[in-house]
């Protein structure tokens, strides 16, 4: 039907695994149209295994750790796997990864697939392209910077995998223009305030009380308007963006298909639900502007 490949990106490893996993589960008419879908990606069953039925996830996994299946856009030994990143104490099993039910994960397969595509490297564009296309309705987004790695102090790139994944239960405009790339908006954004965080020295940013009227809540710690304008304009110049809107048949749970592209993904930024060795550094950058925020005094921002 199509080449055999040996070789994949991790977003399409992570489809494929998906993929496996659906056809465990799967009545046999089913399972034909999804080993089809496998075969248009390049992926042969039988060129690693004469049980097709037999062949899971897991599989696939261990194919990459033995550099049978080789990672693409990948700067570091194509052995080294998503699994490989995770402390051995975090190490799952395929299906306890996506931490989703079997029912759940067989429900949400088709949206989990379509969310991975959407969301695709390929598929981010530069913020101020982007910004006029983000859709006012629920969905997942992915925030790329392929070329800031080293200056975020995250070190080198594994592969093409995003920097962080978020969910928007009413509006991805209003969740992704409106507060992640606002002016202002660092104390209301998560994963502003890592960016901010790990770029304070580079930019010269400063953490302070997110309200200087009624200081509190150090550890979601604002910026001065100053340094707000600063942290935007690094993050146009440099940060893609991909949505994915959820359809409006979607029956499951939209954070159940968060939670398994989150699995699958593994991006550094995320300090919930996914755990990755980036974690501590990004919580101990995190601490030092919240300290910064809870020694603030009027004027200090100056």
């Amino acid at each position: 039907m199509g080449e055999h490949r040996h070789s994949f990106t991790t977003m399409e490893i992570g489809k494929i695994k998906l993929l496996l996993d659906e056809v465990r589960r799967s009545d046999r008419s089913r399972q034909k149209s999804l080993r089809a879908q496998l075969r248009r990606m390049g992926f042969y069953i039988t060129d690693y295994a004469a049980d097709q039925m037999g062949f899971t996830s897991s599989d696939v996994d261990r194919l990459v750790s033995r550099g049978v299946i080789k990672l693409l856009g990948s700067s570091t030994p194509t052995r080294r796997t998503d699994h490989d990143l995770a402390p051995a104490s975090q190490q799952r099993s395929a299906d306890q990864n996506a931490a989703l039910k079997d029912d759940e994960l067989s429900e949400n397969a088709s949206q989990i697939l379509d969310a991975l595509a959407s969301l695709s490297p390929e598929r981010a564009v530069l913020l101020a392209q982007q910004k006029a296309n983000v859709p006012a309705r629920p969905g997942l987004y992915a925030i790329y910077g392929d070329e800031v790695w080293q200056e975020l102090g995250l070190g080198e790139a594994p592969d093409d995998r995003p920097l962080y994944v978020g969910k928007a239960e009413d509006s991805l405009a209003a969740r992704d223009i409106k507060t992640h790339f606002g002016n202002g908006r660092t104390g209301q954004s998560t994963v502003r305030r890592s960016f901010a965080a790990l770029l304070a020295h580079r930019l010269g940013l400063r953490g302070m009380p997110r309200n200087p009227t009624t200081p509190g809540h150090y550890s979601n710690y604002g910026l001065s308007s100053e340094d707000d304008q600063k942290l935007t304009e690094w993050m146009e110049r440099h940060l893609r963006l991909a949505v994915w809107s959820k359809p409006a048949g979607l029956t499951g749970s939209l954070i159940a298909v968060e939670r398994a592209v989150l699995a699958r993904l593994q991006p550094p930024l995320n300090l919930k639900d996914v755990d990755t060795p980036w974690a501590p550094r990004i919580r101990q950058a995190r601490k030092a502007l919240a300290d910064q925020a809870r020694a603030w005094r009027p004027g200090s921002e100056a």
